[in-house]
């Protein structure tokens, strides 16, 4: 697994080429969904290669994807976080 020029860490535009022989599971609200979220797009990525890691059972070399999912998620908390106290 390669990620950027200067680092170990995976990069979100490595992930395709590094999960290669995953097919991305987009995320399924149904068919009664109140509202579509507009995720930023290396979220959506990284979340969708996520859930075929879990439904392939295939754990092995993936803590760089869990870690930047980990991280996404802890931003857009922060982020409503500090919105809120800006009210």
């Amino acid at each position: 697994m390669q990620g950027g020029a200067a680092t170990n860490m995976l990069m979100v535009e490595d992930i395709p080429d590094v999960f290669q022989d995953l097919v991305p599971i987009p995320q399924n609200d149904g068919p009664d969904r109140v509202c579509v979220i507009q995720y930023p797009s290396a979220f959506t990525l990284a979340y969708n290669y996520m859930r075929a890691v879990w439904a392939a059972e295939e754990l092995s070399g993936t803590l760089s994807l869990y870690s930047m999912c980990c991280m996404h998620s802890t931003f857009v908390v922060e982020r409503d976080i500090f919105d809120c106290s800006l009210l």
